[in-house]
C-alpha cells in the first residue's frame, strides 16, 4: 500500500506594516451613488423658468430619491452604515414633507418621527465614541503589557 504525502499549505501573512484596505460596504456604495445624484440635483437651478427646466428638476429629484431608497434598502453591517442610513432617511423625510432637501438635517421639535430619528442618530454617535474608546484602551493595554510582541498572541 502506498502512503500519500500530506500536502503542506501555508498562508501568506500580511506584513504588519501594511494596513489592510477595507472594501466599502453595500451601504457605502449605495451612499456614494446617492451623493452623486444629490450633487447633480443641487447644481440644478431652483427657479425653473420653463416647463422643461421644471420637468428636468423633478426628474433629478426623483432620481435622487430612488438612490436614497437604495441606501435604505441595504443591510447595515456597522455603525457607520447606520449613521449613513439615518442621514438618508432625513433627506427623504424632508422631500416627502415638502421641505428643502438637505444633508445638513436638524430635527423639527414638534414632529415625533423627527425627534425619534434624531435620538437614534445621537445614540449611534455615542456608541461609536464608546467603541473608539474601548479600542484605544485595549490597544494601550496590549502595548504596555508587552502582549503585542508575545508569541501566540494575535492582534
Amino acid at each position: 500500500m502506498k502512503t500519500s504525502k500530506a500536502i503542506k499549505r501555508t498562508a501568506k501573512a500580511v506584513p504588519a506594516t501594511e494596513p489592510k484596505l477595507s472594501r466599502p460596504t453595500p451601504v457605502e456604495r449605495a451612499w456614494q451613488k446617492f451623493i452623486d445624484e444629490f450633487e447633480t440635483f443641487q447644481k440644478m437651478p431652483s427657479n425653473e423658468r420653463t416647463e422643461e427646466e421644471h420637468r428636468a428638476w423633478e426628474a433629478q429629484l426623483r432620481a435622487t430619491d430612488r438612490a436614497a431608497y437604495k441606501v435604505i434598502d441595504q443591510r447595515a453591517t456597522c455603525l457607520r452604515d447606520m449613521e449613513i442610513k439615518i442621514q438618508v432617511w432625513a433627506f427623504t423625510a424632508a422631500v416627502n414633507t415638502g421641505g428643502a432637501p438637505s444633508l445638513e438635517w436638524e430635527p423639527h421639535p414638534y414632529e415625533p418621527n423627527s425627534t425619534m430619528i434624531a435620538s437614534l442618530r445621537d445614540d449611534v454617535q455615542a456608541i461609536k465614541g464608546l467603541v473608539r474608546a474601548a479600542m484605544t484602551t485595549v490597544g494601550s493595554i496590549e502595548t504596555s503589557s508587552g502582549l503585542a510582541n508575545s508569541p501566540g498572541v494575535q492582534s
